[in-house]
């Protein structure tokens, strides 16, 4: 058996799917999704699928009954897990699907260059709650900085690293990033090749109205502060012929994005088009498809299923150069435009040459169905 540990969120009905349609035994699988108010996003009732708080009776269960033959699947093996997981003794392998934030928003980790770029690290609204504004009064920022370094980050580090090296296998398609986690911490674990189906089929509906006659431009995939929106912005030339396309629809700070919603709209007026709602998978790469090019301003990895599906497509992908994904993709033969080279005349230029078959092939060769099915025979 395959007992998978998946958080709850807006994703977990593609994920479970994308797992099952892939599996060389998907009645092989079973799902434990930790929520403490069950069913958040999953309204079905399948004997597969464990939805529940961590500690709960029927999640224990099911791990106090693996055996060796057995594997046990961190999907985003992040915080709140560490402490569950070690108090349970080992007695299959165990494998990390890593998603991102879970390494490098730890407070401790250490990294070449810092994860938000200069005006999103002066804001003041990075924290989901500032009820009374503490974080506006310098002496309260200075406390609050030297507990999180001295007591709160090492004991965060001393539990992970008990945690981490329980771990056999991390699943990751990008080394610079497995690199991150042996810099950080001292653990046996083995990089394995592993990426999540990314490339869908687009539906044919589409509720928002993207114009052919504009260059239409996708910035960041979502309302968190690594997207470094308010940065990106300074960046991107004002004009006419171009329309901003900014997905905003799910965050766990809900004041950056009410500030990346003022912003955008002050600067670039009728132009910046946030995205509020949240949109069904097929019609979001239907819209994905009526991009040009797409901007992201993240350090750290993330976003790959837009950046792969746009790349799919043949569109412009604008990356940080010397990060980790934009170092794996280009290592892969896949061309990606340096995020601080953005203007109206090199919009104009690059998007002569859309679209960029080369990106396609390699793309598809790479993370296709027919290379993902592989995988995951291997693995699942």
């Amino acid at each position: 058996m395959i007992v998978h540990i998946l958080p709850d969120s807006v994703f977990i009905r593609d994920l479970i799917q994308k797992i099952q349609r892939y599996s060389d035994n998907p009645l092989n699988n079973q799902y434990c999704v930790f929520t403490p108010k069950p069913w958040k996003h999953l309204s079905e009732e399948n004997p597969q699928i464990i939805s529940a708080p961590l500690y709960s009776k029927s999640i224990n269960e099911v791990i106090n009954n693996l055996s060796s033959t057995d594997t046990l699947v961190f999907h985003n093996f992040r915080r709140e897990v560490y402490t569950w997981f070690i108090s349970h003794p080992k007695k299959c392998k165990v494998c990390w699907v890593f998603w991102g934030a879970e390494l490098f928003n730890m407070p401790m980790i250490k990294l070449e260059r810092p994860l938000f770029l200069p005006k999103t690290l002066k804001a003041s609204f990075l924290k989901k709650v500032d009820q009374y504004g503490l974080q506006k009064i310098p002496f309260l920022r200075v406390l609050e900085n030297f507990y999180i370094k001295n007591i709160k980050a090492p004991k965060i580090k001393a539990i992970a690293q008990k945690a981490f090296e329980r771990v056999d296998f991390f699943y990751h398609f990008n080394a610079y990033d497995f690199q991150v986690l042996q810099k950080n911490f001292n653990v046996p674990t083995k990089l394995e090749h592993f990426v999540y189906p990314t490339l869908f089929t687009p539906g044919d509906n589409l509720s928002l109205e993207v114009s052919p006659n504009k260059i239409n431009i996708l910035v960041g995939n979502s309302a968190d502060p690594n997207s470094n929106h308010l940065d990106v912005f300074d960046m991107l030339p004002k004009d006419e012929a171009i329309s901003y396309w900014v997905p905003l629809s799910y965050t766990n700070y809900p004041k950056y994005r009410e500030k990346v919603i003022k912003v955008g709209r002050e600067k670039f007026g009728d132009a910046f088009k946030p995205i509020l709602n949240f949109l069904p998978s097929d019609e979001y790469f239907a819209f994905l498809q009526k991009m040009d090019f797409a901007v992201f301003g993240s350090i750290r990895s993330k976003a790959l299923g837009n950046i792969l599906a746009l790349l799919a497509y043949g569109k412009g992908v604008y990356l940080h150069p010397g990060t980790n994904t934009y170092n794996n993709l280009t290592d892969q033969g896949i061309k990606v435009f340096d995020l601080q080279d953005l203007s109206l005349e090199r919009f104009k230029e690059n998007k002569k040459q859309l679209p960029l078959t080369h990106n396609q092939q390699n793309v598809l060769a790479l993370y296709g169905e027919e290379h993902i099915g592989k995988i995951y025979k291997k693995l699942f």
